[in-house]
Formats: structure tokens, sequence, C-alpha cells
């Protein structure tokens, strides 16, 4: 059987992949934050026996793995698929976009005399759509969404 991790799965386009990977024959391991607590109404409904989720951090590479070691999703004819899309936007660009959606007014400073250090990164996400997927919410979107569910959080602190 072939096997996937998803690391965002409880966010919406992580949510519609598990599903259809799981209507494909995949087992599907999902990674959930274990320092927060996760919001799961997107993937509740979901009762499958090859559906199994594990608390970690995408950014702890000792997490990663050791997931990567359980699970094993590049044996047997498995392989690794990116989910996202195939558009590109600048670091800049990106910096310019949230202070936009965010409304901040102040000036976002660039030294161009110090290099990034970041080679240009183009997600391949034709295994992805090749298996019928295709993302949900552009990046637009997708910021403004987190923004609104960030200032509701917040409100709910208070």
């Amino acid at each position: 059987m072939k096997s996937a991790i998803i690391t965002g799965v409880i966010g919406q386009d992580g949510s519609y992949l598990a599903e259809l990977l799981l209507s494909k024959g995949y087992e599907v391991h999902g990674l959930i934050r274990r320092h927060s607590t996760p919001c799961t109404q997107r993937i509740d409904h979901i009762d499958d026996a090859n559906f199994f989720l594990h608390h970690g951090d995408v950014t702890d590479t000792l997490c990663l793995s050791n997931l990567l070691r359980e699970v094993q999703p590049d044996e047997g004819g498995n392989e690794t698929v990116n989910a996202g899309t195939d558009k590109e936007i600048s670091i800049k660009a990106l910096a310019e976009l949230v202070a936009e959606i965010i409304g901040y007014d102040g000036e976002i400073f660039w030294d161009a005399s110090k290099p990034n250090g970041t080679p240009r990164k183009l997600l391949d996400v034709s295994k992805a759509k090749a298996l019928g997927w295709t993302y949900k919410t552009d990046l637009r979107d997708g910021i403004k969404l987190a923004y609104e569910d960030f200032l509701r959080r917040l409100k709910q602190c208070k």
C-alpha cells in the first residue's frame, strides 16, 4: 500500500489532499503541531483505518526523520508529492502582499548589498496534479484568511 505524509493535514488543502489520497487507497499520515491546540474540524469526519495522526512540527528535523523512518513513504513505489501551487513569489513581493493585507503602512527595508542566500525555488506539483489534486485557495486569499483567523483568536484570548 502506498503511504503519504501530509504536514498541513488540518489545513484546508491538507484535509482535501488526505481525503483524495484515502479515496485512492493510500495510507495517510498527518502531522499536527504539538505546541498548539489543534483545530481538527476539517478532518474530524474522516473515519478510515488508513488515516493516522502524529504530533510534531515540520521545523523539527528529528521529528520529521523519525516519522519518515516509521512511515517509509519512499519505499515500495511510494514517492514524494508536493502540494501547493506552481506559482512563484519573491520574498519581497510576499512581504509587500502581507503588509497590504494587514494594513501595514510602514516602510519595508531591503539591503540589496547582502545576498539572500536562498536559491530560486519552484514547487513541482505535477505529481499532485496527476493524482487529481489542485489547490483551493490562492496565496492572497490564504493570507487574508489566516490573518482574519489570527484576529479572531486574538479577540478570544482577551
